[in-house]
């Protein structure tokens, strides 16, 4: 039952996803392995249109509510930012959240495990191949973090819908409906902190085949 604010959207089980750039977050490219591209999500508040979700943004909620079971993402080369590499995430579990209240406001940990693949990318080196997995590996988990931390403070700060409905797991911290309704949640939700912990393991088979 989502009733803290809920989100409209066409979208299948497995995504890709492209951008030209890490801020360059309005041409980003969200396609389904049908070919149809999705032309983004609606977000509302209490049954009212409070805004919309670039196409990446769209990614970031699909992971933090479990919808996606596997994704491609590019991101920019961490060696040279002129190239992307192209990451094919496979998530192994649901997210693990945790909501606890800390001084009145929510303080929301999202744990996401995943493999990553790579993909493409457009130029590869024949030197420290282990170092440059281990690179790209350290760069892909800041990147999901960023990715996840913009799409929550976007929801929360700017559109004031928890549309992921991570208010579903502070009922924990109430004994009664009747508290939770004096809470106000939603209200409340306007004030949240967040913290990600993104555990992404970069498969080397790409770099060292050199396929």
């Amino acid at each position: 039952m989502h009733f803290f604010g809920n989100v409209i959207s066409k979208n299948n089980s497995n995504q890709s996803s492209n951008n030209k750039s890490a801020d360059d977050s309005g041409s980003e490219i969200l396609e389904a392995k049908n070919g149809v591209e999705n032309v983004g999500t609606a977000v509302f508040r209490q049954d009212r249109l409070v805004g919309t979700l670039t196409h990446l943004e769209t990614v970031a909620h699909l992971i933090i509510t479990g919808g996606v079971k596997s994704c491609n993402i590019s991101m920019p080369d961490p060696e040279d930012k002129d190239n992307l590499i192209d990451l094919y995430f496979d998530f192994t579990s649901k997210p693990k959240i945790d909501v606890s209240i800390v001084n009145g406001s929510p303080y929301i940990k999202i744990k996401i495990k995943a493999n990553a693949t790579i993909s493409s990318i457009k130029q590869l080196s024949n030197k420290n191949t282990e170092d440059q997995i281990k690179l790209t590996q350290k760069y892909a988990n800041n990147y999901l973090e960023r990715l996840l931390l913009h799409y929550l403070y976007k929801t929360s700060k700017e559109l004031k819908s928890d549309c992921s409905s991570l208010g579903d797991y502070a009922l924990k911290n109430f004994k009664t409906m009747q508290e939770l309704e004096k809470y106000n949640w939603l209200q409340h939700y306007q004030d949240s902190f967040f913290k990600i912990d993104s555990e992404v393991v970069v498969d080397s088979g790409f770099l060292l085949t050199g396929i």
